[in-house]
């Protein structure tokens, strides 16, 4: 459920969307916990940071939707976000030489988050979300309130901003979603997931998408709770009977509350088809990325984190080695676009 507020800067006027599900603790690829510094680490998938201390330049990240942080913590090397979220509970920094953040992203705030870097680049929309009024962020030593805009330096031709907003009427709907993960079943798709502990609930929409932004329904699953209440794990599954093939196909669940309100699971992907996805590695890399289980006939294309095409080509084979040493260190994003108009983006670090 989302409400909308407007906030008008120099005369433009901006539609923000306030969620009122923005409290709800994420589900976590990585749980880690850090106990004075964290270093020489790497974690695929969203991850969530507990604790209090240091994580440090060496620790990287990749394919992840969020990041969580909660406790006392400073993080070195802020990775650059594209359509992706982070959730701060605590006071939190974020300090880099360089913080780059791409696309349409949301930062959750419940507490203090302070972003200082040597180069702030907006490059696109960002709407920090504050819990309450006890929630602030500040950047580049300044503190923003709700309402507040920081403007891009090409703003508003090119329409960069941060817009800080507030989290308006809070309902947590209480379904916790323990698991969710899809799998191959012969010519189906079977999507798996627990909760362990519902409160009002309704059910479940499964959605389903082919290029991880627009999501149809497909299927829906009642909740198992009696008169919508549960304190128990309880267990559902639903067969895509008739999954996009030899194509990634997205997935989330709809978590419905008995008043209407709802929330969205994470968003999980899985082939249809006999190969699996492809794979990118090593990650970081210095001089050869090889890609594994591509479709030969594949398109792949090399952005940067400003989306600008660095490199592209034509896979030949199933397993094929691309020379990256020419590349400058940072952050990449490698596409491999298929036949049939689907498509998979992995990032990688170039060291």
């Amino acid at each position: 459920m989302k409400k909308k507020f407007t906030l008008t800067v120099t005369g433009i006027l901006l539609f923000i969307n306030t969620f009122s599900q923005c409290w709800v603790k994420p589900l976590c690829d990585n749980e880690v916990t850090i106990s004075g510094s964290l270093s020489n680490k790497q974690y695929t998938g969203s991850t969530c940071f507990n604790g209090n201390g240091t994580i440090e330049n060496s620790v990287n990240i990749n394919n992840w939707d969020f990041i969580s942080f909660k406790g006392n913590i400073t993080h070195e090397q802020v990775p650059n976000m594209n359509n992706q979220n982070f959730y701060i509970d605590g006071n939190i920094n974020l300090e880099n030489n360089n913080i780059s953040l791409t696309g349409v992203d949301t930062i959750f705030v419940n507490g203090n988050l302070t972003m200082q870097s040597n180069s702030f680049n907006l490059n696109g929309k960002v709407i920090v979300i504050l819990k309450d009024k006890g929630s602030t962020v500040k950047i580049q030593g300044k503190t923003y309130n709700a309402g507040d805009t920081l403007k891009g330096p090409n703003y508003p031709d090119s329409g960069e901003y941060i817009a800080v907003a507030p989290c308006q009427d809070v309902h947590l709907l209480p379904i916790n979603l323990a698991q969710f993960t899809g799998m191959q079943n012969s010519n189906n798709i079977l999507l798996v997931w627990n909760t362990s502990s519902e409160t009002n609930s309704k059910g479940f929409d499964i959605e389903r998408s082919t290029d991880n932004k627009v999501f149809n329904n497909i299927g829906y699953v009642t909740t198992k709770a009696v008169n919508g209440n549960s304190s128990r794990e309880l267990s559902y599954n639903y067969t895509d009977a008739y999954p996009i093939e030899r194509a990634v196909n997205y997935y989330r669940l709809k978590l419905i509350d008995i008043d209407g309100s709802f929330i969205y699971s994470k968003i999980i992907s899985v082939r249809a088809g006999n190969n699996s996805s492809p794979i990118v590695h090593p990650n970081p890399v210095s001089n050869s990325l090889k890609i594994a289980n591509a479709y030969v006939g594949s398109v792949y294309t090399i952005l940067n984190i400003y989306g600008e095409k660095i490199q592209s080509g034509i896979v030949p084979s199933s397993d094929v080695s691309l020379d990256v040493s020419g590349l400058s260190a940072g952050v990449y994003i490698i596409r491999i676009e298929q036949k049939n108009n689907s498509a998979e983006s992995v990032k990688f670090i170039k060291k």
